[in-house]
Order: C-alpha cells, then sequence, then structure tokens
C-alpha cells in the first residue's frame, strides 16, 4: 500500500447560506428558542431550503393563510418522501412546525 503524505491546509471560515435569514426578526425569535447548535443549523438550513423552494420570504411565509402555508411546506416535503428521503422529509416538516 503507498502512503500518501498528509497535507494540512487552512480553510477560511465563511458564513453560512443561511446567515440572511438571521435579518428577519422572526427569524430570530424563532430560531432563539432552541439551544443546541446542532438543531439551530439543521433549522436554519430547513428553513432556507424551504424559502428557495418556495421563492417566498420568511416574512411573506410567515404571512400565508395557516392553510396555505402548510400546502407549501408539505408540497416540499411529499417530494422527499416520495423519492424514499424520508429522513429530509421529517427534518423539513418538523423544523417548520415551529415557524408556521
Amino acid at each position: 500500500m503507498v502512503e500518501r503524505p498528509r497535507v494540512k491546509g487552512k480553510f477560511a471560515p465563511s458564513p453560512h447560506s443561511y446567515q440572511h435569514l438571521l435579518s428577519y426578526p422572526q427569524v430570530k425569535v424563532w430560531i432563539d428558542i432552541y439551544r443546541s447548535p446542532n438543531t439551530r443549523d439543521n433549522y436554519l438550513r430547513a428553513l432556507e431550503f424551504v424559502t428557495k423552494s418556495t421563492g417566498l420570504t420568511p416574512d411573506k411565509l410567515i404571512k400565508l393563510s395557516e392553510g396555505k402555508a402548510k400546502e407549501a411546506v408539505m408540497g416540499i416535503v411529499r417530494e422527499y418522501i416520495q423519492a424514499d428521503k424520508l429522513m429530509v422529509g421529517h427534518i423539513l416538516q418538523t423544523a417548520m412546525k415551529g415557524v408556521l
């Protein structure tokens, strides 16, 4: 077996892709409830995914009627479940229950 030399590199820290969502006061209030960094990260990623998939900002998503908001989110969740990606669908559904 050929041994490869170990390479040490430095990665420049960069903001998370969902960082812009924290500029919305409603998002900040919602996510501050959760203490676990992993939960916060997963839920913000889920919210980012839903807003990108629906084309709605967090403000517009929250202003939708409860039925329309659930319809939008469940449409995305259904796609994942049908693609046999149950865990992703479950995470999206769970995260969005806290928002809507």
